[in-house]
């Protein structure tokens, strides 16, 4: 059970850091153009 939860929260904590890091990258691109 506690590796099954681990492994739970490092998948959400890195699908938040994905999704900010394409945020990050969109408005790099916005101002580029």
């Amino acid at each position: 059970m506690g590796y099954m939860v681990i492994a739970g929260v490092v998948l959400v904590l890195f699908g938040v850091v994905v999704i900010i890091r394409d945020k990050i990258v969109d408005r790099r691109q916005k101002h580029q153009k």
